[in-house]
């Protein structure tokens, strides 16, 4: 007879939807018939519970051996899902330990995001690297959460192909044997996208949704790549999330 959850579960579930106690339990969630069902097949990441309704956990049982799983009603789902029409099922999982190697753009090229805020920037940005294999990221520590259940929607499984680090780029630069690397970011002038060479290796900043790149970062930064605008655009600016695929389409047919 299949476990039904218990209101403890439940306390347990909702408290994951909050920042603080994603980082203090190390746990996050994940939602829906795709990302739970191809987690469960490639056990990627350490699933420590599913909570599904009847139907779902019947057709997936074989797929659950050695997980632990209990049975939700509609109602019971709604109270621990964050979206607001919930899929069937969610998990929760174990946060993945820090990559070993945090250096992988020292013989790569790779992206830095500087302080990226929106969740669904931060979901897209993860997504379309992977779609053009940039499997390493590199974050500030002013960057969203990339385990709010926004970001993990948005990356539709992407999250569990690309090894994330967060470090202040000073940091990260201080790496051994390191420098000299080139270190590129956006802004509205610069060098134009579109006849630029990307290097093979480096690291390219992507800036804030509204401030674009902070002062401190900048400093660091030896070149400006601009993607221009058409001659009578109305638009300010690009999108955070679009500018960085648009760059990484551009390097990744250099390749």
């Amino acid at each position: 007879m299949t476990a039904r959850i218990s209101q403890s579960q439940i306390q347990f579930i909702r408290s994951l939807h909050r920042t603080k106690y994603r980082q203090k339990l190390q746990k996050f969630i994940i939602e829906g018939d795709k990302i739970c069902s191809e987690r469960l097949q490639y056990r990627d990441v350490e699933i420590e519970g599913v909570y599904g309704l009847s139907s779902w956990l019947d057709q997936h049982h074989e797929s659950l051996e050695g997980i632990s799983y209990a049975e939700v009603t509609s109602d019971q789902l709604l109270k621990i899902s964050t979206l607001k029409t919930p899929n069937q099922v969610l998990a929760v999982c174990k946060k993945p330990g820090k990559p070993q190697d945090i250096s992988h753009f020292k013989n790569n090229l790779c992206f830095y995001l500087d302080a990226i805020q929106d969740p669904g920037n931060m979901g897209t940005i993860i997504r379309t690297l992977d779609w053009f294999g940039f499997r390493n990221l590199y974050l500030s520590p002013g960057c969203v959460d990339v385990y709010n259940p926004k970001v993990v929607q948005g990356s539709m499984g992407s999250l569990f192909n690309v090894a994330i680090v967060e470090l202040a780029l000073n940091e990260l630069l201080l790496i051994p044997d390191v420098m000299p690397i080139p270190v590129m970011g956006t802004g509205m002038s610069g060098e134009n996208a579109f006849q630029f060479t990307f290097p093979e290796k480096g690291l390219l900043v992507i800036g804030n949704e509204g401030r674009g790149i902070s002062p401190e970062i900048q400093s660091l930064i030896q070149q400006t790549i601009t993607i221009p605008a058409a001659k009578k655009t109305t638009a300010e600016s690009l999108n955070a999330a679009v500018a960085c695929g648009i760059l990484a389409a551009l390097a990744a047919a250099q390749r």
